[in-house]
């Protein structure tokens, strides 16, 4: 059966015909008809893959890879990934490989990355999705977790492992002080102190 081949049934028919110049006595027992159910069954599998550590402020990748085991071809690929809040100008660039395809969703921006496409079994063929955002230079926790979800609108949906990423906070402090070059004694002198970060 064709790994393309969408759910429904196969019938087939099978006939005895005698030879000429010989009779058939009973002709209603000549053919016999099987039916078999074709279930489509593909085999999602998502990967996700982060950095291991990251510093509040600067930017976090993240990389999705969905492919599918098989049997059966993914022909109505739904992948979704929500965002951690932690995370802003959020965005989003996809690519196809092998057979794969992408029909919606090839590019965006926000916490909600979404697209539509369509793997065939096999190795070889998968979808990439590239997510990057800025963590805000704000964040109070100790890790941002995220996970990948897909579903082929057939199966129960699937997930890929959860990956963490442990966030650390560094400020960059910065000082300067300044004061007039002279003074007259008696009189008082003033400072001036400025911090950045």
């Amino acid at each position: 059966v064709s790994a393309n081949t969408p759910n429904g049934t196969i019938v087939n028919t099978a006939e005895a015909k005698l030879p000429a110049g010989l009779t058939d006595f009973n002709t209603n027992n000549n053919t016999s008809t099987v039916t078999t159910n074709v279930m489509n069954s593909p085999g999602l599998l998502l990967q996700k893959s982060a950095p291991a550590t990251a510093v509040a402020g600067n930017q976090l990748t993240y990389a999705v890879v969905v492919s599918n085991n098989g049997p059966s071809d993914a022909a109505n690929v739904t992948i979704n990934d929500a965002v951690d809040a932690a995370l802003s100008n959020v965005s989003w660039t996809a690519s196809a490989s092998g057979a794969a395809s992408i029909a919606t969703g090839l590019t965006g921006t926000g916490n909600n990355v979404n697209l539509t496409g369509s793997i065939p079994a096999g190795t070889g063929n998968e979808i990439t999705i590239n997510i990057t955002g800025t963590i805000k230079p704000d964040f109070t926790g100790t890790k941002i977790d995220n996970v990948a979800t897909g579903s082929d609108g057939i199966n129960p949906r699937v997930s890929s492992p959860t990956v963490s990423t442990t966030i650390s906070r560094t400020p960059g402090l910065e000082i300067s002080k300044s004061a007039p070059a002279t003074v007259n004694a008696g009189l008082p002198v003033s400072y001036t102190l400025e911090i950045t970060n």
